[in-house]
């Protein structure tokens, strides 16, 4: 994933040059579910308008502490996860299961498609 540092920038997919603005810190909040901090920001992967449209484009927003804000990370296998919206149920997702450079990262129905499964990193 790929931002730039300004609330309401539109997330989006863009080929790994390991860089700030493609690092996520991953913070549980002590229920269960997660807040995806950007690095290079310090904003958070959020849901616009807590939507519980599929399509949706996800945004980083600056921290409040709502659900459109909270993740739970389910393992699906293989090294792999799905995200999971607490505010609507619904799943990271890239648009379409592209693999172009600036794809939207959007919320969808889980369909348990590769373009719903991400992996982590740990990076020191």
């Amino acid at each position: 994933m790929d931002v730039s540092t300004a609330s309401g920038a539109k997330i989006q997919q863009w080929t790994n040059y390991v860089a700030n603005n493609q690092r996520f810190r991953v913070e549980s909040t002590g229920d269960g579910y997660y807040k995806l901090t950007a690095v290079h920001s310090g904003k958070v992967l959020d849901v616009p308008n807590s939507s519980t449209a599929t399509g949706v484009q996800l945004q980083q927003w600056d921290d409040n502490g709502s659900n459109a804000q909270r993740w739970r990370i389910v393992d699906v296998g293989g090294g792999y996860y799905k995200i999971i919206s607490k505010t609507n149920g619904l799943v990271v997702d890239v648009a379409s299961a592209s693999t172009a450079d600036g794809a939207a990262i959007q919320q969808w129905s889980d369909n348990g498609s590769d373009a719903q499964k991400w992996a982590f990193t740990k990076i020191n």
